[in-house]
């Protein structure tokens, strides 16, 4: 159950790394 924890804990931590695979999402769609 810690490791689930540790994932959660990780999403918040990297809240501002979100916005760059958001970027490369479209980037990808539109080749």
């Amino acid at each position: 159950m810690h490791a689930y924890t540790s994932s959660r804990i990780s999403l918040p931590s990297r809240s501002a790394q979100p916005n760059l695979p958001e970027a490369f999402e479209p980037a990808l769609l539109q080749p």
